[in-house]
């Protein structure tokens, strides 16, 4: 159901907001739909409905459209079917076995003033079964608000103070545009990126919002305590402005809407030259065209900053290009990105070129894509002084045909990647999926195979997930897998889960098998 390359996969910041967002007993409000709009993998006319609808206020359209896609049906009918149930705790397990086992802990308490969330982790290879956890509580009086334990402040374009995920450069961009993030939140990212463990108060006036942080804890514990940031915006229909202050750096930020034209950057200060992100989005419906140019500098960069580059690591130093485009005709949609980047310190550059076309026609759906990239091999520079450039390219062509009826789903997929001048590989998939709906239970089986050459050609296909999961599942050789899933509705919110996959290392039966499992308990109060 997904408007999304499985090869992207989706963050797990996302994940968290679409977990919040079906949760909630207060309906389709204006406030639900602003937080979907922040979501990536819907189709672009869902996007266009609930912009429409936001600036008409009718929200009713959107329960009766028939134009939004079946995942945004789905969140809508989730936000009705939950209104005015009173949960207040909600309370979520999900246990994964793999080659150990991995578990994750979640609960959450909200009113209309509260809201408290713990979560906590052990992944396959810790040893404590507490490993890593995130808590905090948030209270909510008049204008004020302040949050005790983890929180996240991402402002701007992420220079300074940004999102514990960077934004993505590819489909997605092109699909939802770039745009300013959306300030102080509690943090329930299992990660640990861009975390703040202290204090942060927020307080809205006249003149615009005011929030302060303050790291007590620090990452570690050779870190230095005591991280202080602060931020100012202020917004209204068509203006956003803003300014962030973080230890030796600071940036001013905003965006602004004149019709179909929407430009927006942040400049960012600090030892050294500035930082400057700056793009703009055009949209004349069903045309939308994407432009982004950035200039970074690593001592202009906050120390929470997480802005959209290629290169990963220790040294964000680089300026790039990226531009999208968008055209939808009929049934057809067309994407195209570009994306030039040159790295300061390693003095290297690269290029990453992308067309997407997805056509739909009744029940099926057609997708084919090109893509062209030459890149650093190592794309980290962490050990920059240490390892020679070496640039690899890389040329792929991928034709993927889905048939999708309600109770069961194919994906075909081929690819055609070319490594090099000389180094031809391919590859094809299949997946097949039945799905079984009863008033209380849910029952997902499939079958997914390929015969794969080489990890350059590598298939990818979506996993049978548990709710609060969305994880892809990547065949890198010739093998074939088998997943089921059942689903138990106890009501509306309260659900029992249990999943399991059998990996064949080989496209044989009798090929060397690995059992994989998972067990999620959810519990509304």
């Amino acid at each position: 159901m997904i408007s999304q390359d499985e090869e992207d996969g989706i963050h797990e910041d996302e994940i968290i907001l679409l977990d919040d967002i079906l949760s909630r007993s207060t309906g389709l409000t204006h406030q639900s739909l602003e937080d979907i709009l922040t979501l990536t993998f819907l189709e672009d006319e869902d996007y266009d409905l609930i912009r429409k609808s936001l600036e008409t206020r009718e929200l009713l359209l959107l329960k009766r459209s028939n134009e939004v896609s079946t995942v945004a049906k789905v969140i809508f009918r989730a936000l009705q079917r939950n209104k005015g149930i009173p949960h207040k705790i909600r309370i979520q397990q999900i246990v994964s076995m793999t080659d150990g086992m991995r578990y994750r802990w979640k609960g959450k308490m909200k009113t209309l003033t509260q809201e408290a969330s713990v979560l906590s982790i052990r992944n396959r290879y810790g040893l404590d079964i507490l490993g890593d956890h995130s808590i905090y509580i948030q209270h909510k009086t008049g204008n004020s608000r302040w949050i005790v334990g983890d929180h996240q402040m991402a402002f701007g374009f992420g220079l300074v103070s940004g999102k514990p995920f960077p934004e993505r450069k590819g489909w997605s961009t092109v699909n939802t545009g770039t745009s300013v993030q959306k300030g102080l939140k509690g943090y329930r990212s299992s990660t640990g990126m861009n975390r703040t463990r202290g204090i942060a108060v927020e307080q809205k006036t006249n003149y615009g919002t005011i929030v302060f942080s303050q790291d007590l804890a620090g990452e570690n514990k050779h870190e230095k305590r005591n991280y202080y940031r602060g931020a100012w915006q202020y917004n209204n229909a068509s203006t956003l402005i803003g300014t962030v202050i973080a230890s030796k750096t600071q940036s001013i930020y905003g965006s602004f809407d004149y019709g179909n034209i929407s430009p927006g950057g942040e400049i960012s200060f600090g030892v050294g030259s500035p930082s400057i992100i700056f793009g703009l989005n055009f949209r004349i419906r069903p045309f939308k065209y994407i432009i982004q140019y950035r200039d970074i500098h690593d001592k202009s960069i906050g120390k929470m900053g997480n802005p959209m580059v290629e290169w990963r690591g220790s040294d964000l130093s680089e300026k790039g290009l990226f531009q999208g485009a968008y055209i939808r005709t009929g049934k057809t949609r067309l994407m195209i990105y570009a994306d030039m980047f040159q790295h300061y310190t390693r003095e290297i550059n690269g290029y990453e070129l992308g067309i997407r076309t997805e056509t739909k026609i009744q029940k099926h759906k057609i997708v084919f894509q090109v893509k062209t990239e030459k890149k650093d091999e190592t794309n980290d520079v962490i050990y920059a002084p240490l390892v020679m450039p070496t640039l690899s390219k890389k040329d792929g062509i991928k034709l993927e045909h889905q048939y999708e009826k309600k109770t069961w789903r194919t994906q075909v997929k081929y690819q055609f990647i070319r490594t090099g001048e000389i180094e031809i590989h391919h590859s094809h998939g299949l997946d097949l999926r039945f799905q079984i709906y009863g008033k209380y239970y849910q029952l997902e089986l499939d079958w997914m195979g390929a015969e794969v050459d080489h990890f350059d050609s590598r298939v990818y296909f979506w996993d049978v997930n548990l709710p609060g999961e969305m994880l892809t599942r990547m065949l890198a050789h010739s093998s074939h897998s088998q997943g089921i899933k059942v689903l138990f509705d106890v009501s509306n919110e309260s659900k029992l889960g249990v999943k399991l996959r059998f990996n064949y290392s080989a496209l044989s039966f009798s090929s060397p098998i690995d059992i994989m499992g998972g067990l999620f308990i959810k519990v509304a109060l």
